[in-house]
């Protein structure tokens, strides 16, 4: 494994401490995994110059946004740049943000869901997410929807590519972490996928009559 990406687990482990964050919701072999893909530990990866996407975890101009920079176009997360310890804490305050759209049940695995996010943005995962829920699609197939959405600002072409480096990079850091690293949990968090398979329809009745988030009433049904 790259030890250039290995390196950050630390990083990643204290920051997660530090905003008390489930070890189920966000294990180190995911942080890791997303950092392999998107930089290979580098934290002065820029894919070109004009980029807006920048450092350890390639964050670009509305993830930035949406946990505080001030936007400054092309140039919002420039800040990350060189900056690792900033970037896993902005990663993680994103997916803090948005987590009841990718910690939902689902018969794929959280780094799937997770990356749909980071991959496509907030929009993306919801509406994926919502397709999944209903029942009117599975993950897949709403994947494949969203790529050739007739709406431009809707579709993300190469959605389904990042998803399968995602899906080939978790399961080695996985490996790792469980042979070579100590994780160390703190409190455990609602990983729905592995922790239930309620029906869709059951979030959605508890939303229309209780008032209540999906993510809510799992997380009472499963403690």
């Amino acid at each position: 494994m790259s030890q250039t990406v290995a390196q950050w687990a630390d990083e990643l482990q204290e920051v997660r401490q530090e905003m008390e964050l489930g070890w189920d919701s966000y294990p180190i072999a995911l942080g890791l995994a997303f950092i392999s893909v998107e930089s290979n530990g580098v934290p002065t990866a820029r894919k070109f110059p004009t980029s807006q996407f920048y450092g350890l975890l390639q964050m670009g101009r509305p993830a930035g946004m949406d946990v505080g920079f001030a936007n400054k176009g092309r140039k919002t997360t420039e800040a990350l740049h060189g900056d690792g310890l900033r970037a896993i804490q902005s990663w993680y305050q994103y997916m803090e943000r948005y987590r009841e759209r990718w910690l939902y049940a689902s018969d794929v695995g959280l780094e799937l869901r997770a990356a749909v996010l980071w991959k496509g943005g907030a929009g993306t995962a919801r509406r994926i997410r919502d397709q999944v829920r209903s029942g009117a699609m599975d993950f897949w197939q709403a994947v494949r929807w969203i790529e050739t959405h007739p709406n431009k600002k809707v579709r993300i072409p190469n959605l389904s590519a990042y998803l399968r480096r995602m899906q080939r990079a978790y399961p080695q850091w996985q490996e790792w972490v469980e042979k070579d690293y100590e994780e160390v949990g703190v409190t455990p968090g609602p990983e729905l996928a592995a922790s239930t398979s309620l029906p869709p329809w059951l979030g959605q009745l508890a939303e229309a009559l209780l008032g209540k988030t999906w993510e809510t009433i799992e997380k009472r049904m499963t403690v």
